[in-house]
């Protein structure tokens, strides 16, 4: 199996086509157009680089841990959910062992369960149905096939889409009932607001605080998808929570996640991880995430207005966008590749959707309003 495709600027690519990567606006990445929060920048000047890095991330676990109400042994850092999603598949897959993916979504899932020597099972929403999944359809999946893994993205990359509590509940008990983790992808949960049944997440400390947003959605600083406070393991057997730094603090160019399971698990994949894996630099980047548990809160709905503001303009060019519970969001076209390819002579970088295998789809995240404009302007040029 190749490698996956993803979005972000490649370099070789604009060396061929006599591009500039810093004049390039990229709607390809789902990273926070605020940019790097400066209480990160001012933290990374303090690392010492002549040093190793403590190779078991020990103060940023720690300090996670009590963010989740877990114990430090249910917590592995990683070099971005990239290195995990693969921990993951290394260390709990056989080869042929049966894995159910959840589609359209992120394509290292397949990619790692496929080096493992894993056997592909796929649930496909479809465009028809809004990329709605059949929770009935994916149980009876799970227990006619018994996966040693289930994946799932929630809110889901790229789709939007979003399953809730009750859903998750039900993929759990179909799960538990042949032994099989669940591993639920929430690098996005942070970024979901209002009518969806999601807080801006402000690190879910159980609080609520809903404000309206000036389109008429409700906002808050309560609670993720699932509670970041790790219930008993006895209620979250065979569950492993996979969290993600990089889009929510723009650190797509430093790599830092998190898994969350039981202690079990937790010891299986750090016997995978190479030593040193989580750079000095990305462990004081998260540390001082964990010191500002409401930056992200403060921020998001700044996010979110931009994001409104360029659907309403691809709309008003006749263009179909599709909902999303999340700031990036699909768009419908003839063509993806060529759509990308002609917004690219423009300098500006969309994410071909063909891969995820919705060759009629880019997806779009939101910059700030000077690039969206361009954005937009480089659209109706080929409209």
């Amino acid at each position: 199996m190749q490698q996956p495709i993803h979005g972000a600027i490649d370099y070789a690519e604009l060396q061929q086509r006599g591009l500039v990567a810093s004049q390039i606006d990229d709607f390809s990445s789902n990273v926070n157009p605020l940019g790097t929060p400066s209480f990160i920048r001012e933290a990374l000047a303090t690392v010492d680089l002549a040093h190793y890095p403590d190779r078991q991330s020990l103060a940023l676990r720690a300090a996670l841990a009590k963010r989740h109400c877990c114990e430090l042994e249910q917590l592995l850092i990683g070099n971005g959910s990239n290195e995990l999603i693969h921990l993951i598949a290394r260390a709990l897959l056989q080869p042929n062992d049966p894995v159910l993916l959840i589609e359209p979504t992120f394509g290292e899932y397949a990619y790692a369960s496929s080096l493992a020597g894993a056997q592909l099972l796929r649930y496909q929403a479809t465009s028809e149905t809004g990329f709605a999944i059949d929770i009935v359809a994916c149980c009876h999946l799970i227990k006619q096939h018994r996966p040693r893994l289930v994946w799932l993205c929630n809110p889901n990359n790229p789709t939007g889409s979003y399953l809730d509590a009750e859903a998750i509940a039900q993929l759990q008990a179909a799960c538990t009932t042949v032994q099989a983790y669940l591993v639920l992808d929430l690098a996005y949960a942070d970024l979901v607001v209002g009518d969806w049944g999601l807080g801006i997440g402000d690190w879910g400390l159980g609080e609520s605080n809903s404000s309206r947003r000036q389109d008429g959605r409700e906002s808050g600083n309560g609670g993720r998808l699932t509670s970041p406070q790790l219930p008993a393991p006895d209620n979250h057997h065979q569950i492993i929570y996979l969290y993600s730094l990089t889009k929510s603090y723009a650190l797509a160019g430093l790599r830092l996640g998190y898994v969350v399971a039981e202690q079990a698990v937790i010891a299986r994949l750090q016997r995978w991880q190479p030593q040193w894996s989580v750079n000095s630099l990305a462990q004081a980047a998260g540390l001082a995430i964990c010191q500002h548990p409401h930056w992200l809160a403060q921020q998001l709905e700044q996010w979110w207005i931009w994001s409104e503001q360029l659907r309403q303009g691809l709309s008003q060019l006749s263009l179909k966008v599709l909902p999303s519970c999340l700031p990036f969001f699909l768009v419908e076209v003839a063509n993806a590749q060529q759509t990308r390819s002609a917004l690219l002579n423009h300098a500006c970088l969309v994410r071909d959707c063909s891969s995820f295998g919705l060759p009629q789809f880019v997806r779009i995240a939101p910059r700030q309003p000077a690039a969206n404009q361009r954005l937009l302007n480089a659209w109706r040029s080929l409209c």
